[in-house]
């Protein structure tokens, strides 16, 4: 059930719009949009405040309403292909948007009930199809590594990814973006992913793939590892 406070939120931003109220429109969403600065959704409300206000409405806003229009067909298929019974295809879809940012439990729950694998988070990053180096780190802590058949060693992964979150924490600390939860980036050669739950000790799993098609199977993956350390802490 919808919670009290969303429903009057909706019902004013209806109300505003019904009368075309822009100005306050564009109020609302912004202030909504404070307290939970990442959701793409009210990201993109934010655009077409700013739109219905006569504000510019830049390329990359252009390009996230894109990526929202995107990941908002995926979740339909995915639904889709769960109703129809299409496991693999739902599969395909629910680990998508997992990596894309779908940290909500019911995605990990979909997920866990169409792979087995999930039962163990640690054993299912390592898994990871053309994995290259795998890390998990424990309150800032290396707590388990896998290298398969890499150049770089486990150690080394290790320490790239302190680098990686040190590096992450100092452009914090000048720009103020906000707790960094994830890092994800691919090439021709494949792909790095990191999934944090932020702050100075944070739980963390790093992988790294040969394979670019693999580098949201990997994502989706850290991030089952992550959601697991965050419930083992509750």
């Amino acid at each position: 059930m919808m919670p009290e406070s969303a429903r009057e939120r909706i019902a004013a931003l209806r109300a505003a719009a019904k009368a075309q109220r822009w100005e306050e429109f564009s109020r609302l969403i912004r202030s909504w949009a404070e307290g939970n600065p990442s959701a793409p959704l009210l990201r993109a409300g934010r655009v077409v405040a700013e739109a219905a206000r006569g504000g510019q409405v830049t390329a990359d806003d252009i390009l996230g309403l894109k990526a929202l229009d995107q990941r908002l067909l995926n979740q339909i298929e995915a639904l889709a292909s769960l109703r129809a019974g299409n496991h693999e295809e739902a599969r395909q879809r629910v680990v998508r948007e997992i990596a894309w940012g779908g940290w909500e439990p019911a995605w990990a729950e979909a997920l866990a009930y169409l792979d087995e694998g999930t039962r163990d988070p640690v054993k299912y990053l390592f898994a990871t199809p053309h994995l290259v180096v795998g890390c998990i780190l424990r309150h800032g802590e290396v707590t388990a590594m896998a290298a398969k058949g890499s150049r770089m060693s486990a150690d080394s992964l290790g320490h790239r990814a302190d680098l990686v979150w040190a590096e992450t924490s100092r452009l914090n600390e000048r720009l103020g973006i906000g707790a960094v939860t994830a890092i994800h980036v691919t090439g021709e050669d494949g792909g790095w992913v990191l999934v944090s739950t932020g702050g100075e000790s944070p739980d963390m799993a790093t992988a790294l793939v040969a394979a670019p098609p693999m580098t949201d199977e990997a994502a989706a993956r850290a991030r089952m590892v992550v959601a697991a350390l965050e419930a083992a802490d509750d």
